[in-house]
């Protein structure tokens, strides 16, 4: 059985290395002795008949607003495929636009592909964060964060990825709370970058689990994977340390 991987529009939403996350998520089942595709939908591309794990990096709004179209063109399917719970990491560009809207100010708004119950203001002060984390069901999350935009989380059973330890996230709300991404059903969006699933292999992992047992297929580490996290640790204890979370 193979376990096929849909990355979406690599040539608009790649910007921050968010290839590795496609990389990471081949690579560790692979290890584990479990077949792999790997397919890239670029624009004009139908989406194919079905998909195991869906990926989407991130861009700027130039990109974001140029691909747009794509996204709603296949909203109805992504729709779906996140309802049926088909693991999904969405990030940055790409995270925004799997809500609903993302608004440019005078650049006007674009629909997006409504995975997400989710709204965002994409005209808003730029936050970089170089060691950005943040509290989650998977562990402790960290990256680095760079966007200038603000999404609310609005409706269904959505809820945030997590709470921020170091960062600005989705925003700062009225009452100084600060959630980061957005977790429907197996879908996660998120700002964090890195990438994502490459500095963080707990939320990697959970991915793959999700995806080989809708397959009926079983993930089984090895020491090869333990050598891999020994490495990536010492790139987390790096940024925790930088975020005084230590």
């Amino acid at each position: 059985m193979t376990i096929k991987i849909v990355e979406l529009y690599r040539d608009y939403l790649a910007v921050n290395g968010d290839v590795g996350n496609v990389f990471v998520l081949a690579r560790r089942m692979r290890l584990a002795g479990i077949d792999v595709e790997e397919i890239q939908v670029n624009e004009g591309d139908d989406l194919p008949e079905g998909a195991d794990i869906v990926t989407i990096g991130s861009g700027p709004g130039s990109a974001v607003r140029a691909i747009a179209p794509e996204l709603q063109r296949h909203a109805e399917t992504l729709q779906s495929w996140a309802a049926a719970g088909v693991p999904m990491i969405a990030v940055g560009g790409g995270f925004h636009l799997f809500g609903r809207t993302v608004s440019f100010g005078e650049a006007g708004t674009v629909q997006g592909a409504g995975v997400f119950p989710m709204d965002t203001d994409a005209n808003v002060a730029r936050v970089r964060t170089d060691a950005f984390a943040a509290d989650s069901n998977y562990g402790l999350l960290v990256g680095t964060e760079n966007h200038s935009s603000e999404s609310v989380i609005d409706g269904g059973t959505a809820v945030p990825l997590g709470t921020v330890r170091n960062g600005r996230g989705n925003r700062v709300a009225p009452n100084g709370a600060r959630h980061e991404g957005i977790v429907v059903n197996e879908a996660v969006g998120t700002h964090l970058g890195g990438p994502v699933l490459v500095l963080n292999p707990q939320l990697t992992d959970h991915i793959i689990e999700v995806a080989t047992t809708r397959r009926g297929e079983t993930y089984t580490k090895n020491a090869e994977h333990e050598s891999i996290d020994r490495v990536v640790d010492l790139a987390r204890t790096v940024l925790i340390d930088k975020a005084n979370l230590g």
